[in-house]
């Protein structure tokens, strides 16, 4: 499901989106481009986070608890997104609505890993040890 949903919105060509000022998108299409503009910055930030708990995370079980998660978290954002979404499948607004879920999603997710990566000296619930 996610998969269509992210092929509908690639539709749009890549260098239309990335023009479109999305405080002025007029038509669904346009919504749409900007909708999926804004998952892709939030992935993308997602990412980086991820990554950087990733590469401070050295002990190999924790490493692995860390990407069962993250495998996880990936299966219940899509689960949940197709939930909150449902209502509006097979309408104009769905690839939107699907969207924007997976956005805020991913923004929430990159929140958590963030305050891994800033926990206080001693802090028991750390993931890890700052350099």
């Amino acid at each position: 499901m996610k998969a269509l949903a992210v092929a509908l919105l690639i539709l749009m060509p890549l260098h239309l989106v990335e023009a479109l000022e999305c405080g002025d998108a007029q038509t669904q299409a346009e919504m749409n481009a900007c909708a999926y503009a804004d998952y892709r910055q939030a992935e993308s930030t997602l990412s980086a986070s991820y990554s950087a708990v990733l590469k401070h995370t050295s002990d190999v079980a924790q490493r692995q608890l860390l990407e069962t998660a993250q495998q996880r978290w990936r299966e219940y954002q899509e689960a949940d997104c197709q939930f909150q979404s449902y209502a509006g499948r097979g309408g104009s607004l769905y690839a939107m609505s699907y969207t924007d879920c997976l956005a805020g999603a991913s923004r929430q997710r990159t929140v958590a890993l963030d305050a891994m990566q800033n926990c206080p000296e001693g802090g028991v619930n750390c993931t890890f040890s700052a350099d």
